[in-house]
């Protein structure tokens, strides 16, 4: 028995055949008679994406955006252009290929030139492959050089040491008669490496160099 607000996967065309009867909160009432019910194509679209948000990353941007509240949403084309981007009639985007589906309320685009300004618009997609209004259009230049702080700050997580306190940490002077004997020597450069790896697992952590 199928219960209110349950919704079946049909194909157009495909029919079901189904009673129904009303329910007070304490007995059922009699059963309908049989009804058949055809299923149709979807051809309402998605609501607008709202709220679009850029960041420019070297050699990248970064894309947030409000999904609208839609039960059979299934991604976002994000449409990424090195000069404004044109919509048709019905305030779609026309001309272009997204550079990105993304089934999330963000995306990272990386590729791009640095110095140079992109614009992005979002558009979101159903089940059904209807497409809505895109979202007003933004624009970000890439950052033609990208300074690393001392203290590197993503999505507000500190990386303490990704540059100059980490190096400082990493280094150690010794002076004559401090490494006398082969194991103190082993000692000092297996103490040295971990540090070493420990800076190099927090960049890359972080996608501040290749994993």
């Amino acid at each position: 028995m199928m219960m209110p607000e349950e919704v079946l996967e049909l194909r157009p065309g495909e029919e079901v055949a189904c009673k129904i009867r009303g329910w007070n909160g304490a007995v059922y009432g009699p059963w309908s008679d049989l009804i058949i019910i055809t299923a149709i194509s979807d051809t309402s679209s998605p609501g607008k994406p709202t709220d679009l948000s850029l960041a420019g990353i070297h050699e990248g941007l970064v894309a947030s955006w409000a999904n609208p509240v839609d039960r059979d949403l299934k991604h976002a084309f994000v449409y990424v252009s090195g000069s404004t981007i044109p919509v048709d009639g019905e305030g779609r985007v026309t001309g272009l290929e997204p550079a990105a589906a993304v089934d999330a309320d963000y995306c990272v685009v990386g590729d791009l030139t640095a110095g140079a300004t992109y614009y992005v618009r979002v558009e979101a997609v159903d089940n059904a492959g209807n497409r809505s209004v895109a979202s007003d259009e933004d624009n970000v230049a890439i950052p033609s050089d990208v300074d690393i702080p001392g203290v590197y700050k993503v999505s507000g997580t500190q990386v303490v040491g990704a540059r100059q306190s980490a190096i400082s940490d990493a280094k150690t002077d010794y002076t004559t008669g401090d490494l006398d004997t082969e194991a103190e020597i082993i000692a000092a450069l297996n103490a040295t490496n971990g540090k070493i790896n420990d800076i190099l697992a927090a960049l890359r952590s972080h996608g501040l160099i290749a994993t």
